[in-house]
């Protein structure tokens, strides 16, 4: 059996995840740009797929 192949899949999921937490990171700084030049959060929302929700929490919590 070689091991070769699941050390890829993992390495290659690692990376997706990695990813994605990247991509959610940059999109709330951009919605904490956006609520600090004004924007809506309805605005913001629809700008950066980002939920509503998430958008108050930034106001909240100033992640």
């Amino acid at each position: 059996m070689r091991l070769e192949p699941l050390y890829q899949q993992e390495r290659e999921q690692r990376d997706r995840e990695a990813q994605k937490q990247g991509m959610e990171i940059a999109q709330k700084r951009f919605a904490q740009k956006l609520l600090s030049k004004g924007m809506e959060i309805e605005q913001i929302a629809e700008l950066t797929e980002l939920s509503p929700e998430e958008i108050t929490k930034l106001t909240n919590n100033d992640e």
